[in-house]
């Protein structure tokens, strides 16, 4: 077959769907189809990362079976009520009019009497307990597709997981409120569960979920507190809670997965000669978001937009995938590193590949924000790690008739193993107690606070606005000098 009829047939294939004709052209081309299930290997990983805490099988179905019934209760409730204004039809309600005391008149009104209805509904399920107990059994371990593309793959709970976390919070905050305890610790432990369960999965998507629904319970826990201190055994439970469903694989799980998934994306565009290499193909879902992504502003340019039509200006697939190997190992090695070590290191993955010639503008289309992603893990352990202290003080406070420690170090060793050390500064966690004209209006008596990139101590104040507030800590290279992030924020400064 000659040059010209390769790049004739190449371009025809990308006009042309799946099967039929299509099949047939990339069959003449030695086209093979894609035969190396990665989804399994990512499936594997999560097994093995699991196995020494629960040998007993996935429990994933029977989770899923409560956000389903979860998710009917919310919207049957909303169907029926929507005459009523409480809702759209089928959208469920918001549970957020429970935990802002800011809103208020007569629609919020209504939407609260509408979110207080339906956690009703999910007490008399026993939602919540059944949530808390089905996360301290087995496995959970997602099923993934085989036979099609990851890059495709949409997880249908997610939305549903987000929901009932939402709904968790609410009832937490309702509970408090009420002295009911024993309903407030169901739900932490619930929705904490619910967001371990999703962390201990490979695919991204999974990490960053768990991520937003541990961070909704930790915050929720914390402007609980300031809202209606807690009883102490309360906060000892709520600590053992935490520090348990905490125990999650380090990010290198989530690396790993991604690096497959990459692999995966590959043998779905690229041809296969047999020998590990090929060519793009022009009809795969890469080249048609590429094609459908340009514009004439694109730095990438009208020689890499020819280069897709005939898939040879494009990296071959085994160049491609040395290169992208070469990408995750850096960021193996750069997530591994403290916080400082990472400001030292000055790398920066976006950056890199951005750098990359345009013929290798294959992995600028589907690289994850890797950078974003360890970010993000780094604000997830220190939310952790600084909640654990605000517990701590809490409890020394509850059982010292509201005396407060004069430092950390008289939290240690009975409410605190050791003192907790903020990921983003690697130091440990800024605390001061707070003079009568100091105390904000819910009466904060001290602030526990992340001394923030620049890992000076500025005495916990902050920058205005939420904004502001998260580019204390956001950034490992730029650093944001003279702000601190502060742990016991109060609501209205988180919103």
């Amino acid at each position: 077959m000659t040059w010209l009829l390769q790049i004739a047939l190449r371009c025809l294939v990308m006009f042309l769907p799946r099967g039929g004709v299509g099949d047939a052209i990339e069959y003449f081309l030695d086209i093979e189809k894609p035969n190396t299930d990665y989804s399994g290997q990512i499936e594997a990983m999560v097994i093995a990362q699991q196995e020494p805490l629960a040998p007993a099988g996935s429990q994933w179905e029977f989770m899923e079976q409560i956000l389903d019934r979860a998710k009917s209760l919310d919207t049957e409730f909303s169907r029926k009520h929507r005459s009523n204004g409480h809702s759209e039809a089928g959208s469920g309600v918001d549970f957020s009019v429970l935990r802002d005391d800011r809103k208020s008149g007569a629609d919020q009104g209504a939407e609260q009497d509408a979110a207080r209805a339906v956690l009703k509904l999910l007490r008399e399920e026993k939602i919540f307990q059944s949530l808390k107990s089905v996360v301290r059994s087995g496995q959970f371990v997602r099923q993934l597709p085989k036979g099609q593309p990851l890059i495709e793959f949409t997880p249908r709970d997610v939305p549903k997981a987000r929901a009932l976390a939402r709904a968790a919070a609410a009832e937490m905050r309702v509970a408090h409120l009420d002295g009911d305890y024993s309903s407030y610790l169901d739900a932490f432990e619930g929705v904490c569960g619910l967001g371990q369960i999703y962390l201990r999965q490979g695919l991204l998507i999974d990490r960053l979920i768990g991520t937003l629904i541990f961070d909704l319970a930790v915050k929720e826990l914390e402007q609980g507190i300031l809202v209606k201190p807690l009883p102490a055994y309360v906060l000892r439970e709520c600590k053992r809670i935490l520090e348990h469903t905490s125990n999650v694989p380090s990010l290198s799980l989530s690396i790993e997965a991604a690096r497959l998934e990459f692999h995966d994306t590959i043998q779905w565009s690229f041809s296969d000669s047999g020998d590990g290499d090929g060519h793009i193909l022009p009809g795969s879902r890469v080249a048609r978001i590429y094609l459908t992504s340009q514009n004439s502003d694109d730095a990438v340019g009208i020689s890499a937009y020819v280069g897709w039509f005939v898939g040879f200006f494009q990296a071959h697939r085994r160049e491609t995938l040395a290169k992208e190997d070469r990408i995750f190992a850096k960021v193996l090695e750069y997530a591994g590193k403290s916080r400082t070590e990472r400001a030292r290191a000055n790398f920066n993955c976006d950056a890199e590949i951005h750098d990359y010639p345009n013929r290798f503008v294959v992995l600028k289309i589907i690289t994850p924000n890797l950078d974003g992603l360890i970010v993000s893990e780094d604000i997830r352990a220190m939310s952790i790690a600084g909640a654990r202290q605000v517990l701590a003080t809490e409890m020394f406070a509850a059982e010292h008739d509201g005396q407060l420690p004069d430092s950390v170090g008289e939290l240690v060793p009975r409410y605190l193993a050791d003192i907790p050390v903020d990921p983003i500064s690697d130091k440990p966690f800024g605390y001061r107690i707070l003079s009568g004209d100091e105390r904000d209006k819910l009466g904060r008596r001290y602030l526990v606070y992340s001394y923030g990139g620049d890992r000076a101590d500025n005495q916990g104040k902050e920058g205005e606005g939420k904004t502001d507030r998260m580019r204390a800590i956001n950034s490992v290279n730029h650093q944001v000098k003279g702000i601190d992030f502060v742990i016991n924020a109060p609501p209205d400064r988180d919103r």
